[in-house]
């Protein structure tokens, strides 16, 4: 009876963030729809501020959209059905570097994985968010000429398995420490905002979280970012 009333609670409350990304997401698309209007019947006739002004509309908007997809699917993700099976950390992390593929060419990086990455027991999916994101964030932050992932793992003192993406970005200051994991918090890029909505590496913990794991940073400014993190061993 217990277990029939958690997952109707839960159906319950995925129904209701399904109901509220269609309820937040519509004002949105009119947002963007009347922009993208008044940029094609009048820009002959706008001032070139004005134009800039509605640019900006149109980017703060995709921002917010993107913000809230991604607080919606954080908090699904503690309603979602796991489908734990032992997995091949080896082969997901292959499949998330072919899906960075454009993006590791443009940079011109080279990601490695060590060929003898231990598996370990999970969901699939959300394992391969933790790779993603983090393979995705190694690269974003990242303005060395010949950027470089290292994926690889060896074996703690008492005898778990601790998993590491290295990087040879730009690095992370001590007072950012403690704010990346937190939701909509980005590293400052020089120059540029990041395309991100700051919610990649608060999903990574939680997820890491959910399967009994931990997830820890090594960094100093311009020197690069190693993160560390535990799964449970294959059974």
């Amino acid at each position: 009876m217990q277990n029939r009333d958690i997952k109707e609670k839960n159906d319950s409350l995925i129904a209701f963030l399904n109901d509220a990304e269609h309820d937040l997401k519509q004002p949105l698309r009119a947002i963007s729809f009347n922009a993208s209007i008044l940029l094609e019947d009048y820009s002959n006739t706008l001032e070139p501020e004005a134009i800039d002004t509605i640019e900006s509309i149109q980017n703060y908007n995709k921002n917010l959209s993107n913000s809230i997809l991604a607080l919606l699917n954080y908090e699904r993700i503690t309603q979602y059905q796991k489908d734990y099976s032992n997995l091949n950390l080896k082969e997901i992390a292959d499949d998330v570097i072919d899906e960075l593929e454009a993006l590791i060419s443009e940079k011109k990086a080279i990601v490695t994985v060590c060929p003898t990455l231990p598996n370990s027991y999970g969901d699939r999916d959300q394992i391969h968010e933790i790779f993603y994101h983090l393979i995705l964030n190694a690269l974003t932050y990242n303005d060395n000429k010949k950027p470089k992932v290292e994926i690889s793992a060896n074996i703690d003192k008492g005898g778990n398995v601790v998993y590491s993406i290295k990087d040879n970005g730009i690095g992370i200051s001590e007072k950012y420490k403690d704010q990346i994991f937190k939701a909509f918090k980005q590293l400052p890029l020089k120059g540029k905002t990041p395309e991100s909505t700051g919610m990649g590496l608060c999903l990574v913990k939680k997820i890491i979280g959910l399967h009994g794991g931990n997830i820890w940073v090594a960094s100093e400014k311009n020197e690069g970012s190693t993160f560390f993190f535990t799964l449970v061993k294959e059974k």
